[in-house]
């Protein structure tokens, strides 16, 4: 009996046995979940930063060169005005043209302004408000006739309005003018948005501004004696 019963536990051992060793095989057996090396992952993260870096760095380039180009290029504030093309090489400029009209009502019709140093109407982009009002400090004399004799004086507002065909003033007119002419040349230049009136492109009168302000050209001894008449100036563009 003994003998019967070991027999039946070795049997049941070998069994046991088979059963745990077909679920090792099978475990083998299996296909191998493989993970990514860490120097693969090492890789990509390099990769990945350098193209970051690289995209960073050409949206900077492109904003700063937008900046740069901005600054340099000048910068039409006024598309709604067809302005004079700039001189070419040789070429002399028109001091009036036909932007502004022929007549003060057709001047303000055309969106024309008056400048009352140049005495002519303008074209917007040429007008510069800060230096009309500067200029309009000074309470020049106006009259309608040459010495201002027997003649009617007008008041400065009534010339500012840019109706009166010809006007007379005293000579320092010219020594003040002149003065306002370099000031709102520089401020032109300062301001490349701003156009150029043609007056100031003509050498004989930035000549004439010289002898006045060097004192080489004091004029005649008259008081009232210099004439100015009513223009339509033409307006250079910068660009």
């Amino acid at each position: 009996m003994a003998s019967m019963k070991d027999d039946d536990l070795v049997e049941e051992g070998l069994l046991a046995y088979k059963d745990n060793s077909s679920s090792f095989e099978s475990d083998e057996t299996r296909r191998p979940i493989i993970k990514p090396s860490s120097r693969r992952c090492d890789i990509l993260y390099t990769l990945c930063c350098i193209f970051a870096g690289i995209a960073f760095s050409l949206v900077v380039l492109s904003i700063t060169a937008s900046v740069r180009i901005a600054a340099v290029k000048p910068v039409n504030l006024y598309q709604n005005w067809q302005l004079d093309a700039p001189l070419k090489l040789g070429e002399e400029p028109r001091e009036n043209g036909p932007t502004c009209g022929s007549s003060p009502r057709e001047a303000r019709d055309l969106g024309c302004k008056f400048d009352l140093v140049l005495y002519s109407w303008v074209p917007e982009p040429c007008y510069d408000h800060e230096i009309q009002v500067a200029y309009r400090e000074r309470e020049s004399e106006w009259w309608r006739e040459r010495g201002g004799i027997g003649g009617e004086k007008i008041s400065q507002d009534r010339a500012a309005l840019g109706i009166e065909e010809a006007m007379w003033l005293s000579w320092d007119y010219h020594d003040y003018h002149c003065q306002f002419i370099w000031k709102m040349m520089t401020r032109i230049l300062r301001n490349t948005s701003m156009g150029v009136p043609g007056r100031l492109l003509e050498y004989h009168h930035t000549d004439h501004c010289i002898e006045v302000l060097k004192g080489i050209d004091p004029g005649p001894k008259e008081d009232i004696s210099t004439k100015v008449s009513l223009n339509y100036s033409t307006c250079y563009s910068r660009i």
